[in-house]
């Protein structure tokens, strides 16, 4: 009898790969077997509301797994089709420390990405959610620009804390040295069309900014 060879990512009825059940269960050592497979794709999007192994791991909170994926040739940019977050703007709402500080260390992440559907950056996720400790870790960081305005209702981290955050996060933001308290809100290039082409983004009928995704956990 021919055996055949295993395929590591084969799925199963639910476009599920043993990796993607892996990450989604939080098993370490499974997860750690798989990527030694010269063959298998650590970005195979899953049934998860169409998430990565990275993005199931981020949305299970488990750092361990988070830790070895990114070891590996993961894109830590994939946005999840429904919810339009990335697993750094999914922590940064949560304030997962842990897991925004392993995301802090990679060179291919831009910080001040806005959201698909959510139209927020990660500062924006984080100061609406008045995550102190996630702000504190942004804002030491150059390349975050505390003046860049989520794409949805073109609101800065500011004026977003200010209607929601904790007065501390208030501070926290006035305390950045390049911010400006007097300057308003401005549309980010390219968000009039998005605003206003017709498709109800403009008055967030269909984004997910004012509230995590209803598929993923608070």
């Amino acid at each position: 009898m021919e055996v055949k060879e295993l395929d590591a990512n084969a799925s199963d009825c639910t476009r599920s790969t043993a990796l993607t059940w892996a990450a989604y269960k939080r098993y370490e050592e499974v997860v750690m077997i798989l990527l030694e497979l010269e063959d298998v794709n650590p970005n195979h999007i899953g049934p998860q509301d169409d998430q990565t192994p990275l993005m199931l791991a981020a949305i299970a909170r488990d750092e361990g797994v988070v830790k070895i994926l990114e070891r590996n040739d993961v894109n830590p940019e994939e946005e999840g089709s429904l919810c339009g977050l990335t697993p750094l703007s999914l922590a940064a709402q949560r304030g997962d420390e842990g897991v925004v500080n392993m995301f802090l260390e990679r060179q291919d992440i831009n910080l001040d990405k806005c959201g698909f559907l959510d139209g927020r950056t990660r500062l924006s996720w984080a100061a609406v959610r008045g995550q102190q400790g996630v702000i504190k870790m942004l804002l030491e960081r150059m390349d975050v620009h505390p003046e860049q305005s989520d794409t949805e209702y073109c609101k800065k981290p500011l004026r977003l804390a200010a209607g929601k955050g904790p007065e501390r996060v208030v501070k926290m933001l006035l305390e950045r040295k390049n911010l400006n308290p007097a300057k308003g809100d401005t549309a980010p290039v390219g968000s009039a069309t998005r605003a206003w082409g017709g498709n109800q983004h403009a008055f967030g009928t269909k984004g997910c900014q004012s509230r995590p995704c209803r598929h993923l956990p608070n």
